[in-house]
């Protein structure tokens, strides 16, 4: 008798497994999104980030990887809130920004 005691035990446990196996690997759907971002430093040496396709979704840091943190959070929270409240979240294809240095005569 003991012995079936053990072998439920063990069914028991093997199932309760099995279900906690099942809940941790079960396939969470995600949706990537690309925003164009601007990084500037200002004239106290903070990096203001700003994602102008997302209205008020702006940011800073103390450094580049710092900004570029705060505002990959800024963005995820932004999306977070327009999934919740239902509206629309832009669908972007950013395109290729980069810095050009101009001379002018003095």
């Amino acid at each position: 008798m003991a012995r079936v005691k053990l072998s439920a035990r063990r069914v028991q446990a093997e199932g309760s497994l099995e279900l906690w196996y099942n809940l941790a690997m079960k396939k969470i759907k995600t949706t990537t999104y690309q925003f164009p971002v601007i990084i500037e430093q200002d004239e106290d040496g903070f990096f203001v980030a700003d994602c102008p396709e997302l209205q008020g979704c702006h940011t800073q840091g103390n450094s580049l990887e710092e900004a570029i943190t705060n505002i990959r959070d800024a963005i995820k929270l932004h999306l977070e809130i327009l999934k919740e409240e239902k509206q629309d979240i832009p669908k972007i294809k950013p395109v290729s920004l980069t810095s050009l240095e101009i001379s002018i005569n003095a």
